[in-house]
Order: structure tokens, then sequence, then C-alpha cells
């Protein structure tokens, strides 16, 4: 299980509030989590229609929903798009991830060009661990981050029984703690 890590191609984190400065992670905090070890990955065999359903928390008392899905290739990348749909906003965030890397190729939120930042990350731990989530019980890597930008994340991946990237759930801490956990997905 522990050498998920290495597979693990991107770690869409939620990019849901890059727009509202008072509730807002900044672009760089969100692609320092996008690009949680996407290096040491050299296939991203996603396909169109992979979808990944979550029920979020902002705060721990604004609730809301986040669905990424893969909409469509462009050459050797694909558009990975989510949206957000909290009470107080809604957004639509859209990534280019290049297959052979992951790298970030584009980004833009509600429609708007975004520059790409580079917050690198450091690994704080990394565990196997067991977690149940609305979406079922899952064998899981529970990954520790932090980062200029962000104080801790943690982050319960398995992208070998999901879809995606395999994140089962996601704990923020930022300006305001931010969760998000599995409900469905749909692997194509």
């Amino acid at each position: 299980m522990r050498r998920l890590l290495k597979l693990l191609p991107v770690v869409l984190l939620i990019s849901a509030f890059s727009a509202k400065a008072d509730i807002a992670l900044s672009n760089s905090e969100l692609l320092a989590l996008a690009q949680l070890d996407a290096q040491t990955m050299s296939l991203i065999d996603w396909k169109i229609g992979d979808t990944m359903n979550y029920d979020m928390s902002l705060g721990g008392f604004i609730p809301g929903k986040m669905v990424k899905t893969v909409s469509s290739e462009e050459g050797d990348a694909i558009w990975i798009v989510q949206n957000i749909d909290l009470t107080i906003q809604k957004q639509k965030v859209e990534m280019l991830m290049n297959r052979s890397d992951g790298k970030i190729l584009k980004m833009r939120v509600d429609g708007k060009e975004q520059t790409i930042p580079n917050d690198k990350i450091e690994i704080v731990s990394q565990e196997a661990s067991e977690i149940t989530v609305k979406a079922g019980h899952f064998e899981a890597i529970h990954v520790v981050i932090k980062s200029e930008q962000i104080k801790r994340a943690e982050v319960w991946i398995n992208p070998s029984d999901t879809a995606m990237d395999g994140t089962l759930k996601q704990v923020i801490s930022a300006q305001m703690e931010i969760t998000a956990e599995l409900t469905s997905f749909t692997r194509n």
C-alpha cells in the first residue's frame, strides 16, 4: 500500500476558494496540494467521465458538495474539472494536466486563467491506514503534508480501488479548516 504514494498522480485538493479573499486559499496553496508527488508519476491513465463526488465542509459549519471529473483530452493532457457548490458560493476550477508527468499546464477558476504557483510541499508523514467514508471502507495511505502556504493537510488516498487520484478524505488547515469526504465515484 505504501507504494501507492509513488503512483499517486495528483491529489487535486479542494480548489474552491481562490476567488474570495475573505475565505480563500491562494492559488499557491491550491497547486501545492495539487502537485503532491506528481513528479514521481510516469502515467496518468484516467478516462473521460471518471468522476469523484464529495461532501464538503468549510470551517465545520458551511456545508457543500464537490464533483471532480475528467472532462476531456487535449493531446497528451487531460482536463480535470472541479465543480464546488457551497451554500455561500459556487465555483468551477479547471486544470489541464500532462498525462506523462502530472504537471499542471493550465488552470482556470470560473473561466479566468490563473498563474500556476510552485509552492513546494513537504511530506511530514505517510503510513498505511484504513478509513471509512460515505463511499465505503478502504485501505488507504494517510499522508500529512505542509508548505509555506499550508499549515497542515491530511489526505487519505487509494487510487487502486477508486477513481482518478484516489482521494478518500482530505482535511486542510489553512485560513479555515476545509474537509471533503468521498461519497461515490465512477471509473470508466
